[in-house]
């Protein structure tokens, strides 16, 4: 595939801005400027107020006080769910620490609003909400409660979600490419993006991927990489930088923004570079983990399969899995799957007594990692066969996740897992 680009941009303005000059008019102007700002938001607090008292008293006039763009995504019985699920029934105590008005290129008035509320066992959970000014008055236009691993101190979804939120992303546009109509990416993108963007302009600056016989892979089956940590810009929105490797050669790379509507981010900027060259790809293909990372990775799975073995489910091993082998591997899959092991076979008591013992790593074709450890088990040895893909932030062992895993015992344990397939 040749090299090939396209962009959709929404952008978003700032309407305070500090002019230049003196140390005093700076001075003079932050004054002012904080003055307005305190003006602007004073409604927001008002009704922010109202919402949450609604919240409490009236589920149903809450949801009416929520903007068109809201109503776009969440249905009334959505919103009763969303609010039982996030548990905001009964708040009211919201501390709200942080209040900004921006500006979309649209001409609407957005105002944001960050504070924490606590939860009836004390713990603190952060807190977003979005307005926009409809009919003269400041309504939701999204609600965002902090997600338990969430990023920036709860501000930003969970890696996982992030991870789930660039799949689908890059599949519904996939997807517009392989129909060779962007109907179904123009119906996944935020309102915001379509108020200001009709199909024929998407259609138009993504032309050429459009009738070119081009085939994009199912990209939920996949796992991006991020370049960056994810993280909101000046105007609040959130980005997501980062690429897929699908072959040695073809690279996909990406830049999304993203903006709070409904209970979601919708996206509002697509960028895509793809290169079947292998240039991009060879700058960043991965390269084999040290004998100490390998060393991490197999203690952290066999922990996490031991662990989840003592609870009586797989659920522990399963979530430090990949997004793609979680989407892939139900829990009742994975129970069933390693229903021989529930007996509590008693090498695998030991294995927390010592460490693993770890071949030199290999590479698939496709990327993949693949490290075998064993541990001098009695009276059976225990092998294990691990499968990782590179995914999300390259944080803990540089962002290697399982994506598959054998174990076995066995007098001849090692040799036969390695020429298992």
């Amino acid at each position: 595939m040749a090299i090939l680009r396209a962009i959709a941009v929404v952008g978003v303005l700032v309407i305070c801005a500090i002019p230049s000059g003196s140390m005093a008019q700076q001075t003079r102007s932050q004054g002012a400027i904080e003055k307005l700002g305190n003006w602007l938001t004073s409604d927001i607090t008002e009704s922010l107020a109202r919402f949450m008292r609604a919240l409490n008293d009236d589920p149903d006039l809450a949801y009416a006080g929520t903007s068109g763009v809201f109503q776009h995504w969440v249905t009334r019985q959505q919103f009763r769910e969303f609010i039982a699920a996030e548990v905001l029934a009964g708040v009211s105590d919201v501390q709200w620490s942080k209040k900004t008005i921006s500006a979309h290129l649209g001409g609407d008035r957005v105002g944001t609003a960050e504070g924490t509320f606590v939860k009836k066992d004390g713990t603190i959970i952060p807190l977003t909400m979005v307005l926009s000014k409809q009919d003269g008055q400041w309504r939701v236009r999204g609600v965002a409660v902090a997600e338990p691993q969430g990023l920036e101190q709860g501000r930003l979804p969970s890696e996982q979600s992030l991870v789930r939120l660039t799949n689908l992303t890059m599949n519904a546009f996939a997807r517009s490419i392989n129909a060779n109509s962007m109907a179904q990416f123009y119906e996944y993108a935020a309102v915001a993006l379509r108020d200001t963007r009709s199909i024929e302009q998407i259609e138009k600056q993504f032309g050429g991927f459009l009738n070119k016989s081009i085939a994009l892979p199912n990209f939920v089956a996949m796992s991006p990489i991020f370049a960056e940590n994810p993280s909101r810009n000046k105007n609040g929105q959130l980005v997501i930088k980062g690429h897929y490797l699908q072959s040695p050669k073809q690279f996909y790379g990406f830049t999304h923004e993203y903006e709070l509507e409904g209970t979601g981010w919708k996206l509002v900027r697509f960028t895509l570079d793809a290169d079947g060259t292998g240039t991009r790809a060879s700058n960043v293909r991965p390269q084999l983990p040290t004998h100490a990372t390998c060393l991490e990775l197999a203690k952290a799975a066999t922990d996490d399969f031991t662990g989840s073995l003592a609870a009586g489910d797989m659920r522990r091993l399963r979530r430090g899995m990949s997004v793609p082998a979680q989407d892939k591997l139900t829990l009742d899959m994975l129970n069933q799957s390693f229903a021989g092991f529930f007996k509590n076979p008693p090498e695998l008591t030991m294995l927390g007594k010592t460490g693993p013992t770890v071949d030199p790593p290999s590479m698939t074709t496709r990327g993949e990692l693949v490290v075998i450890a064993t541990y001098p088990t009695t009276p059976r040895p225990v092998a294990f066969k691990l499968t990782y893909v590179r995914e999300g932030l390259a944080g803990m062992a540089q962002g290697w996740k399982l994506s598959g895993i054998s174990v076995l015992l066995d007098p001849d344990a090692a040799n036969k897992i390695r020429k298992s397939q």
